[in-house]
């Protein structure tokens, strides 16, 4: 239990939507226990609650008011609501309605079969697990960050969904109809597997090759103190030596301020940043380099570049070939302004 209260704190840590699945594995330890009686089950679900607690609170002491910032920029602030109820639903039935389908028949199975209640409600926990996901994103009427819950549920789900398939498998007679049946689920398994790999495959190779970008930036603005407006620049803090120092970098979605403090972001994590502070910063030469690629937030992008083209002391310096072309730049969605004093 306290293995698990770690694994689940570092989880919640990593990623903020997985705490909603953190009631999963609380009655999963439950229910697990019930088999050895009430004292055995109760004590699991102290230890992993108070274990996690201890941690969990560490994190946000440790983390302080930009760690709390942060959880509430993207996890509690509310959405705005771009996706009907009925589009998220069907976008998740796509994605995983086998697994569902499966793991409901597995609770289907239990209860008629007498498996006890036990396990009954067990695999009705992990089967719901499941649809949380898709029926929280329904709610708030936005695909926003869907895949992330869909993911997680289907690894409780894929646990009752397995049951089924056992099931199934052992109800058959021994010999050759439980060969042929193992063999059509071998079978079966070769369409997931082969869109799976082809996924994975356009996934890690499909996004431009940001080798130019970065080697003209790192002349740039790799050293230094000066501020820099990159948008997405987590690639860029990534492989630059400035990278580390995480105050001086700002996205096309908040302003970071030398305090640490962030500025100009919008009410949604994934809503470009407010343009009137950005126009009040880029005036004051808050930033001494600007590299946008019209892609992430094309109309915030378009008013910084149209304010830049009238400011004496920002100068275009280099056009990168990143991807698309981006009129009337040329080839290369970034583009690189540099502020020049005097």
């Amino acid at each position: 239990m306290v293995t698990a209260s770690a694994a689940l704190a570092l989880a919640n840590a990593a990623a903020y939507p997985s705490a909603l699945f953190d009631i999963f594995v609380l009655l999963l330890a439950i229910l697990t226990a019930v088999p050895y009686g009430g004292r055995v089950a109760a004590r699991r679900a102290a230890t992993l609650l108070a274990v996690l607690a201890v941690l969990v609170a560490a994190g946000l002491l440790a983390g302080g008011s930009a760690y709390l910032s942060g959880i509430q920029a993207t996890t509690l602030a509310p959405v705005a609501s771009t996706s009907s109820p009925l589009s998220v639903l069907a976008a998740s039935w796509s994605w995983a309605a086998l697994i569902l389908v499966l793991s409901v028949a597995a609770v289907i199975i239990s209860w008629v079969s007498g498996q006890g209640r036990a396990r009954t409600w067990l695999l009705a926990v992990l089967a719901a697990a499941g649809v949380l996901g898709p029926l929280e994103q329904a709610r708030l009427h936005t695909a926003g960050s869907l895949n992330e819950h869909v993911g997680l549920g289907a690894w409780f789900a894929a646990i009752a969904a397995a049951y089924a398939v056992d099931r199934f498998l052992a109800a058959g007679a021994a010999g050759r109809t439980q060969a042929v049946a193992c063999g059509a689920c071998a079978v079966a398994l070769v369409f997931p597997a082969a869109l799976g790999a082809s996924q994975s495959l356009a996934l890690s190779a499909s996004w431009p090759n940001a080798s130019s970008f970065i080697a003209i930036l790192r002349q740039q603005a790799g050293h230094g103190t000066g501020r820099l407006l990159v948008e997405n620049p987590a690639i860029a803090r990534y492989y630059l030596p400035g990278g580390a120092q995480w105050r001086r970098w700002s996205g096309t979605r908040s302003i970071t301020l030398p305090s640490g403090a962030v500025v100009g972001a919008s009410a949604a994590v994934t809503g470009a940043g407010d343009p009137a502070t950005y126009a009040r910063y880029i005036a004051r030469g808050y930033f001494s380099v600007i590299a946008l690629n019209f892609t992430d937030t094309p109309a915030l992008d378009h008013r910084i570049a149209a304010q830049l083209k009238h400011d004496p002391h920002y100068r275009i310096t280099q056009v990168v070939p990143y991807g698309t072309e981006v009129k009337p730049y040329g080839l290369g969605t970034y583009v690189i302004w540099r502020h020049q004093r005097g």
